[in-house]
């Protein structure tokens, strides 16, 4: 399936609901097992979805930086909400243009399309 995401959760019952009274109770470590088998899948696939992404280029959003962002990388997002790192320091609130070089773990790196085309049009409050 063309899924890029999948957010899985667990059924929990909730005394007088309406779900509480259905028959055919689905055991907990079946549920279990079903959740952590979807979250795998949708690992994959969203790991596979990134992967496709390296080499294209997009308009990026960046971000003020975290605690875990490395000190030479500005966070960003794409229009589709991936999560890049954006080589060098940028001031957040700004659109660029960046083009995908790898893939690290959840984060796309990237880098400027060229030192002549970066768009640095700060977002309006």
């Amino acid at each position: 399936l063309p899924f890029t995401y999948l957010h899985v959760f667990s059924f929990s019952e909730r005394p007088g609901t309406a779900a509480a009274a259905l028959p055919g109770k689905v055991p907990s470590e079946t549920i279990k097992d079903r959740a952590r088998r979807l979250r795998a899948l949708g690992e994959a696939k969203s790991a596979a979805f990134r992967r496709s992404q390296v080499g294209r280029s997009f308009r990026v959003l960046t971000l003020h930086p975290g605690e875990s962002d490395p000190p030479d990388t500005t966070p960003a997002l794409t229009g589709n909400f991936l999560r890049v790192r954006l080589s060098g320091a940028f001031p957040h609130n700004q659109w660029h243009d960046v083009r995908i070089a790898a893939l690290s773990g959840s984060h796309l790196l990237a880098h400027p399309a060229s030192a002549h085309s970066v768009s640095c049009a700060a977002v309006a409050s």
